[in-house]
């Protein structure tokens, strides 16, 4: 699989002040509670009107340009607001107003009010199940919330404490959702080198009692076979009226089909630089997919108006702001910082803010403590106490001799724990084959390991219920789960970064507080 990193963000506060101010890419007007923002936009007399026109039944609008420049506004005041998007990823509407995020770097999902403000902070895990690897989408469930992994299963909270792992309830991961139907597509986070059957659906839906996800909407034909995958990756949303809409993620082009999965229209616009087609590059004896992520993400807005974070240029970052109407027409359009929290209000009028500001009421992560283990060596000449290393930081690695990505990490994280203050920090396999012989004979392949390797005899996905290997979890001083990472390639800064931050830190809390 190929994955798609998320991205980052460190942007300072700004208080309410009157006048203009420069913040990221944009432009914000300050706007208090009083007298409340201004205009939602200018209109751009220049601006080219969309060319409209049917084919095989279904509306086709393109765009040049929007018909107004959007205004973006800083601090919103005490003033109903929806979560747009966070960190370059978008929210999820809730029924009962407000959004919930999911925060893939911090390993948690966040529910913000109908105000805009941080409501709760779901994370953490239940003994004996994994942690969030990496939350790529989050929603309402069930009377609780589900924080969803890239393969569509979720971990389950209720009251705000994690409940259980929940199975994928469609082919794919979950992209879009509201309280009238939940939407799968292929997620181009995570995605596989494949043709596509023509048969196949571009989304899967699922409305309150269907037995199965139902198919919408069909496949688009990529000019290379084997891009079919990438090529109809997106992003999905869901409106009140159960219309569903998907935008491409390596196209400017958006779908909408009504309630019974028939399309309405076809919209499309222009980068301000054209966007090539994905392609195959031979690099390195083998084919790599060259693209850009053309749209970052799409939500129903409170103001009945679809909203969609876009990069302009190829190998751009997102950096647009485009507001649909529900006809398909681009009404409005600003550059922004596509990392900022972006917030509607029902008027259609948009504000930024820092991420950190945003987030600034969600604390620090409460912590699950590991499962504690005593398991032979693998070569059976010794015993691997975990709590003969409370005090420091553990990195703990789960592999096999089946695993292929084993054998390409392994070598990196040797390395690494060669770097390493065995005082402060230290690196420990656990070795998940049947028969330790065919671990001893792996790490002969690979040239062996400086770090010490526990054998687990088939046991340990049993105890710890990982999702898949390599399967690497990082404890701080208290042997508490900092963060886990299914598979990490060959960047080893993931769990550089966090060793380092927590080998500085100072961690006298009790486990689990």
């Amino acid at each position: 699989m190929i994955q798609v990193s998320a991205l980052r963000l460190s942007v300072r506060g700004r208080g309410c002040a009157p006048g203009l101010a420069a913040l990221g890419a944009a432009t914000i007007l300050a706007a208090c509670a009083d007298p409340g923002p201004g205009p939602v936009g200018e209109p751009l007399p220049d601006a080219p009107p969309p060319r409209v026109e049917t084919l095989d039944g279904v509306r086709h609008v393109h765009s040049p340009g929007p018909g107004e420049r959007l205004l973006v506004y800083g601090e919103p005041g005490d003033v109903p607001l929806q979560l747009l998007f966070l960190n370059g990823r978008p929210a999820t509407p809730l029924a009962a107003g407000g959004a919930i995020w999911a925060d893939a770097e911090g390993l948690r999902a966040v529910v913000f009010d109908d105000h805009g403000r941080v409501a709760r902070v779901l994370q953490g895990a239940t003994e004996g199940l994994p942690p969030l690897t990496q939350p790529m989408f989050a929603a309402a469930r069930g009377g609780g919330f589900v924080a969803m992994e890239t393969d569509g299963s979720g971990l389950y909270f209720r009251d705000g404490s994690a409940v259980a792992w929940l199975d994928a309830e469609g082919p794919g991961p979950t992209v879009g959702d509201s309280a009238l139907a939940l939407v799968t597509a292929r997620s181009v986070l995570e995605f596989g080198l494949g043709p596509v059957r023509s048969s196949e659906p571009l989304l899967w839906v699922r409305r309150p009692g269907d037995a199965e996800p139902r198919p919408v909407g069909s496949v688009l034909r990529p000019r290379e076979p084997f891009l079919g995958q990438l090529v109809n990756t997106g992003w999905a949303a869901v409106d009140r009226a159960s219309r569903v809409y998907f935008a491409s993620a390596v196209r400017p082009e958006l779908r909408a089909f009504d309630r019974d999965g028939a399309p309405l229209w076809i919209a499309t616009w222009e980068p301000d630089v054209a966007i090539p087609e994905p392609t195959l590059t031979p690099a390195g004896g083998s084919l790599t997919p060259r693209f850009t992520i053309v749209q970052h993400g799409i939500v129903a807005g409170p103001d009945g108006r679809l909203y969609v974070l876009a990069a302009v240029a190829p190998q751009g970052k997102a950096s647009r702001l485009l507001v649909f109407g529900p006809d398909g027409r681009l009404e409005r359009a600003s550059d922004i910082d596509g990392r900022l929290a972006l917030y509607a209000d029902r008027g259609g009028h948009v504000y930024a803010l820092p991420a950190d500001r945003a987030l600034s009421r969600t604390g620090a992560p409460p912590r699950a403590a590991f499962r504690p283990f005593s398991l032979p060596t693998l070569d059976g000449s010794g015993t691997i106490d975990l709590g003969a290393y409370r005090g420091r930081v553990v990195v703990v690695n789960f592999w096999a001799s089946w695993c292929g990505p084993c054998r390409r990490e392994m070598p990196v994280l040797d390395a690494y724990a060669r770097t390493l203050d065995p005082a402060e920090a230290v690196v420990l396999g656990l070795n998940e084959d049947a028969d330790p012989a065919d671990g001893l004979r792996f790490l002969e392949e690979i040239g062996g390991v400086s770090y010490p390797v526990a054998a687990g005899h088939a046991d340990l996905k049993a105890i710890y219920n990982y999702r898949g290997l390599p399967y690497t979890v990082i404890l701080d001083r208290n042997l508490r789960v900092v963060r886990s990472i299914y598979g990490f390639g060959e960047d080893i800064g993931p769990i550089r970064e966090v060793v380092e931050r927590e080998a500085a830190g100072s961690d006298d809390a009790e486990p689990g507080t």
